[in-house]
């Protein structure tokens, strides 16, 4: 029988116990990382379905007011309008105007930034026009910078937060 010597077995308990406890905090790190994660996830869903939502009651407007399409990509596009058609009465082309320029605050009013334009590859025969939605630090355009939802060829950007709709 081996005599095992009892001052020499002090403290090991105690090691067990750290290491232990050394990944109970690596595993719980590691479930903290996908928790971001997920809640990322989450939040660029929820900006890609409010984005399709007012991006097809912008649709709507410009099937509703099909001859003021010109009309309607300004306001979208920053022209002001501000009367109210629901209190006075509006020619057509007012309308159009009006129901664009709630569709554009609808769009600020959750976050986001809206630009209209012709989509890349369709400006020969009959031009389609993009919505380009986006959120976060992404610019709402077609460009050469590394913030643009997409390139000038409409490709999209790696890491950009933008949706783009074809209308027409």
């Amino acid at each position: 029988m081996i005599k095992v010597n009892k001052h020499h077995q002090q403290g090991v308990g105690m090691i067990e116990v750290m290491v232990s406890l050394l990944l109970l905090a690596v595993a719980v790190l590691g479930f903290s990382a996908l928790q971001l994660q997920a809640v990322g996830a989450t939040d660029e869903g929820l900006s890609r379905s409010r984005s399709t939502s007012i991006g097809n009651a912008l649709s709507e407007t410009m099937r509703e007011h099909i001859e003021y399409l010109d009309e309607i990509k300004a306001v979208i596009n920053g022209e002001e309008f501000s009367k109210d058609c629901t209190s006075v009465a509006c020619s057509a082309e007012e309308m159009a105007k009006y129901d664009a320029s709630r569709v554009k605050s609808n769009i600020a009013a959750e976050g986001l930034n809206i630009a209209m334009a012709t989509c890349p590859g369709t400006s020969s025969g009959q031009p389609i026009n993009c919505a380009i939605i986006a959120w976060d630090d992404t610019n709402a355009v077609f460009g050469d910078d590394d913030n643009d939802c997409a390139t000038a060829q409409g490709v999209y950007r790696r890491g950009s937060s933008c949706l783009v709709l074809e209308m027409y």
